[in-house]
């Protein structure tokens, strides 16, 4: 809501739980969450520009917004995953 409302139109805003979180970790809590889900996750090769390793910084999110993070990774896709299944998606 605040970014909408905000003066900070057209800009990139990271909003992360500045924790580093590979791909593999994130892919492999979300398909942990979703008991529904019987697929399996595709590994492929890495290719030229690939980023390894990230973390994302909240800074312009609490200059622009005000924004702290409340809410850890982990407790978060949960929180999305049982949001998207209420809403039936």
């Amino acid at each position: 809501y605040r970014a909408i409302v905000s003066k900070s139109h057209n800009e990139t805003i990271n909003v992360s739980s500045q924790t580093e979180t590979t791909i593999n970790e994130l892919a492999d809590l979300i398909k942990s969450n979703v008991n529904d889900y019987s697929g399996q996750i595709k590994h492929i090769q890495s290719r030229e520009g690939d980023i390894y390793k990230s973390i994302l910084s909240n800074k312009k999110a609490k200059e622009l917004l005000e924004f702290y993070v409340g809410t850890e990774l982990k407790k978060g896709v949960v929180e999305t995953i049982d949001f998207f299944k209420k809403q039936g998606l």
